[in-house]
């Protein structure tokens, strides 16, 4: 039974392993939805980098084809051409239509959210929230900008942040 004014020793309690169980289940849930939408992760993730940084060049979004060309199919994303340095490029921009899709997509995982959150308070829910907040700060990244970096090769001239080098050494017992 859960005593929450006790820490576990239990490995399969530790929060690193909750955290693990709980990503993979929400992820679960989320591409459960994504689907029923007709929908792809990598298909959010672009409507996302568009919605949040602008329009792109589909050579600035590593996407597959296949997503982008069904992008453009269902109105979601529109193409425009301009000049860049005496070349024409194609840009995607995403239109009325992508925005309302990627509206009902945030729907869906706040919905997602709310059921695993179920257990827990408002007062809980905003305390997780405040503290995943800061634990992903400290892994360095852009907390304005939540699309995986794989799907936006560059954002307006930004490259995606690396990652961290090696957590330092745990000390051990004292002699």
């Amino acid at each position: 039974m859960f005593d929450s004014r006790r820490e576990s020793s239990d490995p399969f309690e530790q929060p690193v392993h909750l955290l693990a169980v709980l990503a993979r289940e929400s992820a679960a849930r989320i591409d459960e939805r994504l689907a029923a939408r007709g929908s792809s992760r990598a298909h959010h993730e672009v409507l996302t980098v568009l919605h949040r940084a602008g329009p792109h060049g589909r050579a600035d979004l590593a996407a597959p084809a296949a997503v982008l060309d069904d992008l453009l199919a269902r109105g979601l994303v529109r193409t425009m051409a301009v000049q860049l340095g005496g070349g024409r490029q194609e840009v995607l921009l995403l239109t009325p239509a992508g925005e309302s899709a990627l509206a009902d997509l945030h729907a869906d995982a706040e919905a997602v959210q709310d059921g695993l959150m179920v257990a827990l308070s408002r007062g809980e829910r905003a305390q997780l929230g405040s503290l995943l907040r800061r634990m992903h700060a400290s892994l360095g990244r852009d907390a304005n900008f939540g699309s995986s970096a794989s799907v936006s090769r560059k954002v307006r001239g930004r490259t995606p942040a690396t990652r961290p080098g090696p957590l330092p050494a745990r000390p051990g017992p004292a002699d």
